[in-house]
Formats: structure tokens, sequence, C-alpha cells
């Protein structure tokens, strides 16, 4: 194998990340099944892009969150502060688990919640730190 598999795992998971696509890792997984490589990089570059995906989510959350004030979106004042209470206190953990096909759309709320982008980052790191550690080692 070539190392032009390491951008492209980067790349692929950065994309998978953001609500926009659905699919796999197909290179990360190439990487570990034919076992001719450290997974360590793949790894790192895995959860760094991954985590740049995830912000991508974030910022549309801030987007959405900037509507709250059109006519369209029919949220009251004391329901969006509600909601940002209750999404930072209890909410917030659940970014651990962004990297499953369905909670991809957990930093979109914490983006609408206001939660910083710094917080975001390091919660979703984590939580891909973990998923991509058990595929590569376990």
């Amino acid at each position: 194998m070539s190392a032009s598999l390491y951008p492209q795992v980067f790349f692929e998971a950065a994309w998978l990340a953001s609500i926009i696509p659905m699919g796999n890792d197909t290179a990360f997984h190439a990487m570990k099944a034919f076992g001719e490589h450290n997974m360590t990089v793949p790894v790192i570059l895995a959860v760094i892009g991954a985590t740049l995906g995830q912000l991508l989510n974030w910022y549309f959350g801030t987007l959405l969150q900037k509507l709250k004030y059109t006519k369209n979106m029919t949220m009251s004042e004391d329901a969006f502060i509600r909601f940002e209470y209750y999404f930072r206190r209890y909410g917030i953990f659940l970014l651990l688990f962004s990297w499953g096909p369905l909670c991809k759309l957990l930093p979109v709320l914490a983006g609408f919640a206001n939660v910083p982008p710094k917080t975001v980052a390091i919660i979703v790191a984590i939580g891909y730190i973990g998923h991509y550690s058990h595929a590569a080692f376990f």
C-alpha cells in the first residue's frame, strides 16, 4: 500500500463526519485489513478529519440559531432558553457518541445551543479517539 492512502483517510473521515453523506471509512478499514500499516497514523488522521467534519455540523447549527428570529422559526424565547440550558447541562455529553450514524446531528444541536466550538471539538475528538482506536486495534 502506498502512502497516498493517508490523506484519503483524513478527507474521508472529514466528509463522512458531516451530516451531508452516508457511507463508511473505506480507506481506513482497507489499511487495517491489509495489515501492512502502523494504524496509529490513520487513527490520528481520521480523528482530526472527523472532528473537523463535526465542527462543520456545529457551524450549520449556529446558522440555524440565527434563524430563530425569523417568522419561519416558531420557537419561543423561553423554549430556546430551556433547550439551551438542558443541552448544555445534560446533552453535551452525548457528543461523545457523535460518531454514530444518527448522532451526527448532535453537533448541529450544540451549535444551535451556543456551545463553544472548542468544547464541541474536545468532546467530539474524545469520542472519535475511542471509536477509531477500537476499530483499529481491537
